[in-house]
């Protein structure tokens, strides 16, 4: 594959040209697209539904580059055009480093509710029954700290039932912290 071909394939796997003249791929990584490495997750809980969704976003070339170093997975092409990676690897690595505890401590399981691009981001959604609502529940948000000593990962809570509002900061090596009564 030749250095243009190889970004056009990068393009279309993250959805923007990356900055600068030369792609992270053929770059060997280095962080040229973006100088900050976060995440933002929104979780809603709806005491109707007892149902809790998340919303994760992600800056596409970072989760791009977590997934296929997670699966050894190199880029597809299906009739000639390059596509992204699976979106089962993207749920199996979300899942791996996001994970949701109940009020007991024990695992929570999270279904997948969709994925959704914008220009430099994807969104991926998850949802988990929680008769019990938020308060108490265990986050645990290790996206890309893995990949990046900087990375700051932000969960912001919002419960109809109350009202309330939470915020959770997570940065490399935090363990699980509890959603706590808003104030």
């Amino acid at each position: 594959m030749s250095l243009v071909a190889a970004s056009i394939a990068l393009t279309l796997l993250v959805g923007s040209a990356p900055t600068g003249d030369a792609s992270p791929m053929v770059m060997g990584w280095r962080e040229i697209a973006h100088p900050i490495h976060t995440t933002i997750t929104t979780i809603t809980y709806d005491p109707a539904t007892t149902i809790a969704t998340a919303e994760i976003r992600v800056f596409a070339d970072d989760l791009w580059r977590a997934v296929t170093q997670r699966n050894s997975r190199t880029a597809t092409a299906i009739n000639g055009r390059a596509v992204s990676i699976a979106d089962s690897a993207i749920v199996q690595y979300v899942e791996a480093t996001f994970r949701v505890g109940g009020q007991d401590g024990r695992p929570v399981s999270l279904r997948p509710c969709g994925l959704r691009a914008t220009a430099d981001a994807r969104w991926i959604c998850l949802q988990a029954a929680l008769p019990r609502g938020l308060v108490g529940m265990r986050i645990a948000d290790e996206l890309l700290t893995d990949l990046y000593a900087d990375q700051v990962n932000v969960v912001m809570t919002q419960d109809a039932r109350s009202g309330g509002r939470t915020s959770l900061l997570f940065t490399r090596g935090d363990k699980a912290k509890v959603i706590t009564s808003p104030n």
